[in-house]
């Protein structure tokens, strides 16, 4: 039995998970599943997505909140989705969601728990990535995926490079 639902913080419109927006405007949505990362993008499948993987004791992940304003901008320009995925262990879930309205993460959240990150992370091939199985332990871990999640990519660049981030991305989906 799937079991999906969606809580919305701080926001203006109640969003549910078959109907995402493009308008992320004081968005924060926080997805609670038991589905796979895959089932996950289907319901964006229209839809390029920016990924952010990150953990709740990451301190790198945390510093790159900083520079998320201007690349919300230009992602928001370009219709794409962004999504945290936070891998953290269980008990970490009311940090987790501290950091989110802390630090104003606009956006699509889903928690999942280093217990059954294998689990989770199957079927996700990333292009350029030799080892996927390593997605949930290195952190902050960017990836972009193209409408359809036709392709996969780890990101090269952190969001404090934002110059050379916003080419990377643009470049791989032309």
């Amino acid at each position: 039995m799937k079991i999906i639902t969606t809580l919305v913080f701080l926001t203006i419109s109640f969003l549910t998970i078959g109907q995402p927006k493009n308008n992320f405007e004081n968005e924060i949505i926080i997805i609670e599943t038991k589905e796979s990362l895959i089932e996950q993008l289907k319901q964006f499948e229209n839809q390029a997505i920016y990924l952010d993987i990150w953990s709740v004791y990451c301190g790198p992940c945390i510093k790159q909140f900083e520079y998320k304003d201007s690349l919300n901008k230009f992602l928001e320009s370009k219709g794409i989705v962004s999504l945290y995925l936070c891998v953290s262990p269980e008990y970490a879930i009311e940090t987790w969601k501290n950091l989110i309205n802390e630090h104003n993460l606009k956006g699509y959240h889903i928690f999942v728990s280093t217990r059954i990150i294998r689990d989770y992370k199957i079927g996700f091939n990333i292009e350029g990535e030799e080892n996927y199985m390593r997605l949930g332990h290195n952190f902050p871990y960017f990836v972009i995926i193209s409408k359809g999640s036709v392709k996969i990519k780890k990101l090269e660049y952190l969001p404090s490079e934002k110059e050379k981030l916003i080419e990377e991305i643009s470049i791989f989906l032309n």
